[in-house]
C-alpha cells in the first residue's frame, strides 16, 4: 500500500508532483484527543479505547475496558469517533500507530489516543491514512515530539503537519485500490485462522492417539 501511495502521489514531505499544500488543521474538521482523567471502569457499558486497543488494521474493542454509558456519552461530547475517522496513538510503546475507525459500535477514547476527522469534501480517509502511515510522515511527528523520557505526539504538531492535496477523484481511485487490498488481506487472515484451528485439532488428536 505504501508503494501504491508513493507511485500515485509521491512522498508527501518532498511533494515531487507539486500538489497544493495545506496544514492538516485546514483539511480536517476536528483534531483532538480523548479523556485525560482516569475514569471508574465498569464490567458493562461503553468501550473506552486506549493506546493498546489501536492495532495496525483494526480497533480491538473486545479487549477494551468499559465505562458507564452516561460517562461515555459525556466523553464523546469532546471526542466522538465515527466510521472513517483516524485514530493515532499519541503516547506509549506504540506511539504513532494509527488505524481508521472501521467499527459501528459506539465507543469513547482515553487521552493517549488522538482523533483526526477528515473534511470529506477535501480528503478521502484512506488517502489520509495511507499518507500518515508513511515513514517520512512518522518522522515529522517524531521530530516534533521532543526528546523527553516519554515521547508524545502533541495535538498542535498534528494540526500543523503539511498535507499535500491531490484532486479528490484521484484520492478516491487510491481508496478503491486499497479497499481491494484490504479485502484480500481479510480473506487471507480468515484462511490462516482456519488452518490454525485445523492444525490444533489434528495435534490434539495425535496426542490422544486418535490418528
Amino acid at each position: 500500500t505504501q508503494s501504491l501511495f508513493l507511485d500515485m502521489f509521491g512522498d508527501p514531505v518532498a511533494n515531487p508532483k507539486g500538489w497544493p499544500i495545506q496544514t492538516l488543521d485546514e483539511v480536517t474538521t476536528k483534531v483532538t484527543d480523548g479523556e485525560h482523567l482516569n475514569p471508574a471502569f465498569t464490567e458493562v457499558g461503553m468501550p473506552i479505547v486506549m493506546a493498546g486497543n489501536v492495532l495496525d488494521d483494526r480497533i480491538d474493542l473486545d479487549a477494551a475496558k468499559r465505562v458507564g454509558e452516561p460517562l461515555g456519552m459525556q466523553f464523546r461530547k469532546k471526542c466522538g469517533p465515527e466510521l472513517g475517522d483516524l485514530l493515532i496513538v499519541g503516547r506509549g510503546a506504540t506511539i504513532g500507530r494509527l488505524c481508521r475507525v472501521n467499527v459501528e459500535e459506539t465507543f469513547c477514547l482515553m487521552g493517549s489516543v488522538i482523533l483526526v476527522k477528515p473534511d470529506r469534501t477535501l480528503l478521502d480517509e484512506r488517502f489520509l491514512s495511507g499518507m500518515l502511515a508513511l515513514p517520512s510522515m512518522h518522522a515529522q511527528l517524531y521530530k516534533s515530539s521532543g526528546s523527553s523520557a516519554q515521547q508524545a505526539i502533541y495535538l498542535k504538531d498534528v494540526k500543523r503537519l503539511k498535507c499535500p492535496l491531490p484532486p479528490l477523484p484521484l484520492q478516491q481511485t487510491f481508496a478503491t485500490r486499497i479497499a481491494a487490498i484490504e479485502a484480500l488481506k481479510a480473506t487471507h487472515r480468515r484462511a490462516l485462522a482456519a488452518l490454525d484451528a485445523l492444525f490444533a485439532s489434528l495435534q490434539q488428536r495425535a496426542f490422544t492417539g486418535a490418528l
